[in-house]
C-alpha cells in the first residue's frame, strides 16, 4: 500500500470525480488551520483551497489544546469551504464533516464519532476535527481542519492509553486513495448542511459512539455525569443528568463513563 502523500495523484483523482482543489504541501508549519487562514486574509485561499503538511509545531485541538504532530506520521489537513448560507449553522460544519470522515474511513474499517468532533476506533480516539468561520470584508467562508493518526505505533506517554493510528489497529491503506475520499466525502456533505442537515444528523447518530452511555461532561463552570440521550435538531447534545434533570449541552470535553450508572443507583 502506497505511504507517501502525492498532491498531484490526489488531484488527479478529484479531477475525474469534477471536484478542482487546489492543493499545497508544505514539510512542516506551525498549523495548517492557521496557514490556511494566514493565506485567506491576503487573499491567496478561498473555498476549494487546501493545505496538508508532513509535521505541525503547534497543531491544535478543540478549546487550545494540542494536537501531537510528529513527522510523518498523520494527516495534518486544512480544507476552505464555502460557509452556510446562515452563519449561525457554522458549528454544524464539525457535524458535516464527521460524518464525511466516517464515509470516508468505512471501506477500510469501522469507527464512531464521539460528539462533537472526534473519531473513535476501538474506544480510542483515531481522529480529530476542528471547523472555524473566516470573515472578510467581502466575503465569508469556513475550515475544517483534519487530524487523523495514519502510521504512529507509539505515542506520548500521556495520551498512550487513549490514542490509536489506522497502523496500529493492523488496517491496511492507501494513503493518497484515502485523502481523496476524505476530501470528495468533506466537499459532499458541507453542501447538505442547509437544506438536509436533518440527514446529516441521522447519519452522525446512527454512527455515535455515546447514545445511551453514561458520560461525564467537563464545562468551565461544571462538571454533569448522566446518559447521553441523543441530539437536538441543531446538533446539541441531550444529557439525562443522574439527578434527572434533562441538559442541552453546546460545548465541553465528554468522556465514557461506563461504569458511572452504577455507581449512581
Amino acid at each position: 500500500m502506497n505511504n507517501t502523500i502525492n498532491t498531484k495523484a490526489i488531484s488527479v483523482t478529484l479531477d475525474k470525480q469534477g471536484l478542482n482543489y487546489n492543493i499545497e504541501f508544505l514539510p512542516e508549519t506551525d498549523s495548517t488551520n492557521a496557514e490556511l487562514k494566514r493565506a485567506i486574509h491576503k487573499n491567496q485561499a478561498g473555498p476549494g483551497s487546501i493545505i496538508i503538511a508532513d509535521s505541525q509545531t503547534q497543531g491544535r485541538g478543540r478549546r487550545g489544546k494540542t494536537w501531537y504532530s510528529p513527522s510523518g506520521e498523520a494527516l495534518y489537513m486544512s480544507i476552505c469551504v464555502a460557509s452556510p448560507k446562515r452563519l449561525s449553522d457554522a458549528p454544524k460544519l464539525v457535524i458535516a464533516a464527521a460524518v464525511a470522515m466516517i464515509r470516508a474511513l468505512r471501506p477500510i474499517v469501522s469507527v464512531k464519532i464521539k460528539w462533537p468532533n472526534d473519531i473513535f476506533l476501538n474506544d480510542l480516539k483515531l481522529c480529530g476535527i476542528m471547523s472555524e468561520l473566516i470573515t472578510e470584508k467581502n466575503f465569508c467562508c469556513a475550515i475544517i481542519g483534519i487530524g487523523l493518526n495514519l502510521y504512529q505505533t507509539l505515542f506520548p506517554q500521556e495520551i498512550s492509553n487513549t490514542a490509536i493510528s489506522l497502523k496500529k489497529a493492523g488496517v491496511e491503506f492507501d494513503v493518497n486513495r484515502l485523502i481523496s475520499s476524505i476530501i470528495w466525502e468533506i466537499d459532499r456533505h458541507v453542501k447538505l448542511i442547509d437544506e438536509r442537515f436533518d440527514d446529516l444528523l441521522s447519519d452522525f447518530s446512527a454512527s455515535s459512539l455515546i447514545i445511551d452511555t453514561p458520560v461525564r461532561i467537563i464545562r468551565a463552570d461544571s462538571v454533569i455525569d448522566g446518559i447521553v440521550k441523543g441530539f437536538d435538531e441543531n446538533g446539541l447534545l441531550i444529557l439525562k443528568a443522574f439527578d434527572g434533570r434533562l441538559h442541552i449541552i453546546d460545548s465541553g470535553d465528554v468522556s465514557l463513563r461506563r461504569n458511572l450508572h452504577e455507581n449512581h443507583n
